[in-house]
């Protein structure tokens, strides 16, 4: 099973990893630490040098809120996947969304009418975890939305 992941940064979740940070790649070829990873690839991800339905799965852990153009992104992720698309981002009423580096904010609902809206035989699945606040050994859930997972899966 060959997984992509898309903007890999320094935790390396596929066979290939794509980032468009020159430094990360850098690092990563002087320091390889991971036997599991065959390529490191300079790339944009929103114009991956693949064909369509390459990757048995594709990953992309906390990139999308950094493009400009997260619809082309989304849909380029699922044009290489043969079978599914992993998205992780924060919400966007999370303490983690609003930084000088994100440019793009997302909900749940974002995420499910693009899907919805999509001219391709998918199904989908949209999650969000709360934010949970530790005092001592007790943790609480704190109802703040902190983190969106989008699962896609090809019919």
């Amino acid at each position: 099973m060959a997984i992509l992941d898309v903007g890999c940064g320094s935790n390396l979740k596929g066979d290939v990893s794509v980032d468009l940070e020159l430094e990360t790649i850098r690092v990563f070829v002087n320091h390889r630490n991971s036997s599991r990873v065959r390529d490191v690839i300079l790339a944009d991800g929103n114009h991956l040098p693949f064909r369509e339905n390459h990757f048995d799965k594709v990953v992309s852990h906390h990139v999308i809120e950094h493009t400009k153009t997260p619809l082309k992104f989304l849909k380029e992720l699922i044009r290489v996947s043969k079978n599914e698309v992993e998205i992780k981002c924060p919400h966007k009423y999370s303490r983690n969304a609003k930084t000088p580096y994100h440019v793009s904010y997302f909900s749940k609902t974002w995420f499910s009418q693009v899907c919805s809206s999509l001219q391709q035989k998918i199904r989908f699945d949209v999650s969000a975890s709360n934010e949970n606040i530790s005092i001592g050994f007790f943790v609480f859930p704190f109802f703040r939305p902190h983190e969106i997972t989008l699962t896609i899966r090809k019919i």
